[in-house]
């Protein structure tokens, strides 16, 4: 872990965020600035940190004026961004592909893609140079098409892409970006999987029940190790638990 670092998550107030904010409060980290829509859930997650000091940012990462507003904050803070955690994401949804709304596509897209590639070039400036680290949030689902869940799938494909596209800052910038591709995590975002939104999905619950799915602690663990592994750039990693 950095001892003395400042690490930004996204996607901070619940799941494998919250997991990542409490791991590195943690492991030494003396800042830590955690970004997510849910006001609510990013005061309940500060609540239960200490040892950093934390700044809590409220923002829709569909949003880019939006992202950028919280990005010019952060460099007001005067101290260079060590990590960059690109959680944030929402699941596919209801009713599922072709039929899935307009609206809904463009939320997955701007979320799940553009939110990463708005981050990660806002962020650039501000990292540590050598040093920095971006470590992005993919999904099992970028790399394994389906049909009802294709932009949803897209999404997380163009994540992946993205960060294999990003190798050559390592080299030019001095900042590494690498990403996770977990399979099933046990969250609320499945909850959000069922009809309406508002329920799991039938497979889903029995999946869990056979025990396939990982836990937002074992990846926030893998995830970190990975944006501190220093000869890693333009990677990414599967991870996927044993039913």
């Amino acid at each position: 872990m950095i001892k003395g670092g400042f690490a930004v998550v996204t996607g901070a107030a619940s799941g494998i965020g919250q997991a990542l904010a409490e791991t590195l409060s943690t492991g030494g980290i003396s800042r830590l600035a955690l970004l997510d829509i849910d006001r609510v859930g990013l005061a309940r997650v500060a609540a239960g940190l200490s040892g950093p000091k934390v700044t809590l940012h409220p923002v829709d990462l569909s949003d880019p004026g939006a992202i950028e507003a919280v990005f010019a904050a952060l460099g007001d803070e005067a101290l260079p961004i060590d990590l960059l955690f690109n959680n944030a994401g929402i699941p596919a949804g209801t009713p599922s592909w072709p039929d899935t709304e307009l609206s809904r596509i463009q939320a997955i897209l701007n979320i799940n893609l553009m939110g990463v590639v708005a981050a990660t070039r806002l962020a650039l400036p501000l990292m540590r140079r050598p040093g920095g680290s971006i470590l992005n949030t993919a999904s099992t689902s970028g790399l394994r098409p389906y049909l009802s869940g294709a932009v949803y799938a897209a999404s997380k494909a163009g994540v992946v892409m993205f960060t294999q596209s990003c190798a050559d800052l390592a080299v030019r910038d001095g900042v590494r970006v690498n990403a996770i591709c977990p399979g099933i995590v046990d969250t609320a975002f499945l909850d959000k999987t069922g009809a309406g939104g508002a329920a799991r999905a039938p497979w889903l619950v029995e999946r869990l029940k056979a025990g396939g799915a990982l836990t937002p602690k074992a990846v926030a663990r893998a995830a970190i190790a990975l944006a501190l592994d220093e000869s890693r750039a333009g990677t990414y990693e599967v991870l996927e638990a044993k039913p």
